[in-house]
């Protein structure tokens, strides 16, 4: 016997939905990797991750070269640190062996400034006053003064100078120099006596 026929179409269609060609595609990206290993291995090295193009753009979208495809940071994640100086060391002996000097101190950079922080401010050197008394005992140590040199050459307001020092500063309670340091007189004129010609004829 026979059985019943096929019934219906044996195609169908209908309409599927398509991208318009009018429609613009953005540049898309990837998700981030994960990051690198630091390249010194400590925290002083750098660290690096990247991501990559996945969709270029079509059809005047987004471009990809407005994207950031790599990064890089520093694997420290410490702060700035300020610059710190160290201690004053010992003042240095004195640069004379009897009466008044001078003396240095000096101290060093302890810690760099790192990572934006303020630099070091302060001097790493020191300059003073020292007295080294050892040659002249424990007693009083009067001021002396030097000679007066030598007379200056006479200048246009007829005036010449001439100028001593301090040869021994007061130590130890000792009396301190009286007198002054500089001296100024008009110069001496040679003297010039009247004279008088020959008599004329009668």
């Amino acid at each position: 016997e026979c059985g019943a026929p096929c019934n219906g179409p044996l195609v169908s269609t209908k309409e599927c939905l398509s991208t318009p060609c009018d429609v613009k595609k953005d540049c898309i990206l990837s998700e981030w990797s994960q990051w690198s290993d630091c390249t010194q291995g400590t925290d002083e090295g750098q660290k690096y991750r990247a991501r990559q193009i996945t969709q270029k753009p079509q059809r005047g979208g987004k471009d990809c070269q407005e994207l950031v495809l790599s990064e890089t940071i520093g694997c420290d994640v410490h702060g700035p640190e300020i610059c710190e100086l160290g201690d004053w060391k010992e003042w240095n002996a004195c640069s004379v062996s009897c009466g008044m000097g001078w003396h240095v101190r000096a101290r060093e950079i302890a810690q760099p400034a790192r990572r934006g922080g303020l630099p070091c401010s302060g001097d790493l050197k020191e300059l003073d006053h020292c007295e080294d008394v050892s040659c002249h005992g424990t007693g009083a140590i009067d001021c002396k003064l030097s000679p007066w040199g030598a007379w200056s050459m006479c200048g246009v307001d007829n005036q010449r100078y001439r100028d001593r020092k301090i040869a021994q500063p007061a130590a130890n309670q000792g009396e301190a120099c009286e007198g002054g340091m500089h001296e100024t007189e008009t110069c001496a004129l040679d003297k010039v006596d009247c004279s008088c010609s020959d008599w004329t004829a009668w």
